[in-house]
């Protein structure tokens, strides 16, 4: 059985630039887990300059389609029917993996995690 891990991240990710010491720390995290044979999938953020999903290395993927705002201190700060969408879209990912990795503070969806 392929161990899964899913990380969420508010901020978004980007296919060849790190933003920010807490994005370095995550992609870190992320890449360690993938060595060690999990399947490690990161769910972050969309943005302009990140559509569709890309690797990171073999077994780590990042999927950007959480429609939060990529600013901070108010990520949450979008139309309800973003919210939604985002939930609706996270869910399946959370309740396939064996271990979930919340890489934020304010995740707000905690009650999603099974």
């Amino acid at each position: 059985m392929k161990f899964r891990v899913v990380i969420t991240s508010i901020a978004p990710l980007f296919p060849n630039v790190v933003y920010g010491g807490s994005q370095a720390i995550l992609i870190a995290v992320a890449k360690a887990l993938g060595e060690t044979g999990a399947s490690v999938d990161i769910l972050s953020s969309k943005h302009p300059d990140n559509s569709g999903s890309f690797g990171l290395q073999e077994r780590v993927t990042v999927h950007p389609f959480m429609e939060l705002k990529a600013a901070f201190p108010e990520p949450y700060a979008v139309h309800p029917a973003r919210l939604a969408r985002t939930v609706r879209a996270i869910r399946p990912w959370l309740e396939q993996a064996n271990r979930v990795y919340l890489h934020a503070d304010i995740f707000h969806f905690r009650d999603l995690v099974p």
